[in-house]
């Protein structure tokens, strides 16, 4: 797990919750963390680290243009021995996965808004991001050749998601369609006068979650195929995230397994004084989530059926530890 402020990866113990290892970064993390190739991938807001995952021992480090501003918000993708990364100057990174030695970097755009916020996405032998520009980019993997580059119509930080159709592109306001080999448009859906704040795919079903640009109310609508088959107004949400059983709903107070026909809650678990602040992680039989103040939970999951509540089985106060910067760790059960 990665946390914010003051910034750190940490290893825990799945089992008792206790912290095996912790280590520094700075001056922020808060980013998803990935595991591939057996090392684990973790970065700040300027830099991206390779680390063992046994010990959180550096292997290596890419940090293009110093730790004086933020100039990476792109999470890694790892492809065939490759990590790709995209940067705020508008760069598509490739590096060796076991050195760290950059590969080839390939400008994406040079519009005065260029980044490259998005995790890349890899479709055979090409790597694709969408940018801040508003252009959809594939490249050759191996030679960062260009291979095609659409325009989709407004700025894009989400991931890019494969669909039956072929790809999927969440701009500020729309969402897109997009044949994988060949890059052109197969279909848009605007929604005029409202944002798009996040999305998820799964399968031929996507769920996004839109605002109003004045207001703080927000609207889950599903889609099947292009068509939407549902629209649900729903109180602050603050994103959704996909896992093998289906879709969660992470919001402030808790979260909630999401029916996939409706949008309705079917289990909704309530954290009282905690806001949800990261994608939860399913492994087993267990789903972890960690909320704003520092704390990890560890629950039974999926849900006998789907009907009953989740049930926790351990929580780590990691907070305590991190913030105070000590070396005690807080666990207890539930």
């Amino acid at each position: 797990m990665s946390v914010f402020s003051p910034g750190a990866v940490l290893a825990i113990n799945r089992s008792s919750g206790a912290i095996d290892w912790r280590r520094r970064l700075v001056p922020f993390g808060g980013s998803e963390v990935l595991f591939a190739n057996s090392t684990l991938f973790a970065k700040s807001d300027h830099t991206l680290y390779a680390l063992d995952p046994e010990t959180g021992k550096e292997i290596w480090k890419f940090c293009p243009y110093g730790t004086g501003r933020e100039t990476i918000y792109s999470a890694p993708t790892v492809s065939r021995g490759r990590v790709f990364i995209g940067d705020r100057a508008g760069y598509l990174h490739a590096l060796d996965a076991r050195t760290g030695r950059r590969l080839w970097s390939l400008m994406t755009s040079r519009a005065a808004n260029n980044d490259v916020n998005g995790p890349p996405l890899i479709v055979g032998n090409l790597v694709l991001v969408a940018t801040n520009a508003g252009r959809l980019v594939a490249a050759d993997a191996k030679t960062g050749d260009v291979v095609w580059n659409r325009q989709t119509g407004g700025p894009s930080i989400n991931e890019i998601a494969r669909v039956p159709s072929g790809l999927l592109v969440a701009t500020h306001s729309s969402l897109c369609w997009f044949d994988a080999e060949s890059g052109d448009m197969l279909a848009r859906r605007s929604f005029p006068c409202r944002q798009v704040m996040t999305y998820v795919a799964k399968g031929d079903r996507t769920y996004v979650v839109t605002a109003p640009k004045n207001g703080s109310w927000r609207e889950l609508v599903g889609l099947s195929g292009q068509e939407i088959v549902f629209r649900r107004r729903i109180p602050f949400l603050w994103t959704l995230a996909r896992v093998r059983s289906g879709i969660v709903e992470i919001s402030f107070g808790g979260f909630a397994f999401l029916s996939p026909f409706s949008g309705e809650r079917i289990n909704h678990v309530q954290i009282d004084g905690e806001c949800m602040a990261a994608h939860p992680a399913e492994y087993g039989k267990h789903l972890y989530i960690m909320t704003s103040k520092g704390v990890l939970w560890a629950l039974r999951w999926p849900p006998s059926g789907l009907s009953a509540r989740g049930s926790t089985i351990a929580c780590s106060g990691a907070r305590e530890s991190i913030v105070r910067n000590d070396s005690s760790t807080t666990s207890r059960a539930r």
